[in-house]
């Protein structure tokens, strides 16, 4: 893992989050600019899965590798739906699912970061 690039991945998932949650808090809908957010955010997350996969061939010896890889997974899949949810929901509640989208990536990516050893080491 690069840990400099999973940390990019937990920013921009938190500035999604919070971008998103003024929205929602606003009762605004889904905006151009959050939806670049979130499609970078996914970008990320995809070069993170190709990072991680690669990194498995030298893992660490403790590494619970079906739970790394279900991590790596699991953040891909999470805000492509919540993209669709919202583009669904005109309300307010749109913006609000995007907004948990954002923090379960950064919080996901936290965790592959503890996994693979690299925080509170």
């Amino acid at each position: 893992m690069i840990a400099w690039f999973s940390w990019v991945v937990v920013v921009l998932g938190l500035v999604v989050m919070g971008y998103a949650l003024l929205r929602a808090l606003r009762d605004l809908p889904l905006d151009d600019p959050l939806l670049l957010g979130a499609a970078l955010l996914e970008v990320l997350l995809i070069v993170q899965l190709v990072i991680g996969l690669v990194a498995l061939t030298d893992r660490p010896d403790d590494l619970d590798t079906p739970t790394f890889v279900a991590y790596l997974i699991g953040a891909v899949i999470v805000p492509p739906l919540a993209v669709l949810w919202s583009l669904v929901e005109k309300s307010r509640w749109g913006p609000a699912v995007l907004s948990l989208a954002g923090l379960s990536a950064a919080v996901m990516t936290v965790r592959l970061l503890d996994l693979w050893g690299l925080v509170g080491a």
